[in-house]
């Protein structure tokens, strides 16, 4: 880590690991959060966890992520979290197809009004549980590029999403979910919901 002309510079761990062989939690930047308003990548970076990666930067407005590279990751867990000055979002340059976990990884983007999440492949993942939780901006969200019939839990997907105002659930294939609590929890301002689409028997 080092500074110059009030820009900070960062290196990766791109292993995901720490010396003890333990999975990244925070990153070298996770202490300078508060004082973070944008950030640039001088080069491509290829981690394998991506896991708590941004979280917290609550000044940044906006990424430019197309020299992060996720072909290796396992986990986008958390990634996002807390990012609440957050106005856009454009993951499209993401190759998500290797990743396992993907839980809470929008959670209190609570200024996103809706993220264009059409090139996420999910065939990795077994789980999207609190994905959206708390984006209380969102307004809408299109889900019908996504492939989801393997996926076992769906909890609290849209908890706290209290501006949503509609969402289309005809192409959200739950039919191995085992696991749906508090998905629309708190989603105040759906005046309608139609859930006759969704299969629960095994919940």
């Amino acid at each position: 880590v080092y500074k110059r002309q009030g820009l900070i510079y960062y290196s990766v761990n791109e292993s995901g690991v720490d010396s003890d062989g333990r999975e990244v939690s925070t990153w070298p930047w996770t202490k300078d959060k508060a004082m973070i308003t944008s950030v640039k990548m001088e080069g491509y970076i290829r981690p394998v966890s991506c896991n708590n990666f941004f979280r917290e930067l609550n000044m940044v407005t906006s990424y430019k992520l197309d020299k992060f590279d996720t072909t290796a990751c396992t986990t986008t867990e958390w990634m996002f979290y807390g990012n609440s000055s957050l106005e856009e979002l454009d993951i499209s340059y993401f190759d998500t197809s290797g990743i396992e976990r993907m839980g809470y990884m929008f959670h209190s983007c609570s200024k996103l009004p809706t993220i264009d999440i059409s090139s996420l492949d999910l065939s990795g993942a077994t789980a999207i549980t609190g994905m959206f939780r708390y984006c209380s901006g969102m307004t809408s969200i299109d889900l019908s590029h996504l492939h989801t019939g393997h996926l076992t839990s769906f909890g609290d997907l849209f908890y706290g999403c209290k501006n949503l105002q509609s969402i289309d659930l005809s192409t959200l294939d739950t039919s191995s979910a085992t696991y749906m609590s508090g998905m629309f929890s708190g989603c105040s301002g759906l005046t309608e919901l139609d859930v006759s689409y969704l299969i629960t028997d095994k919940c």
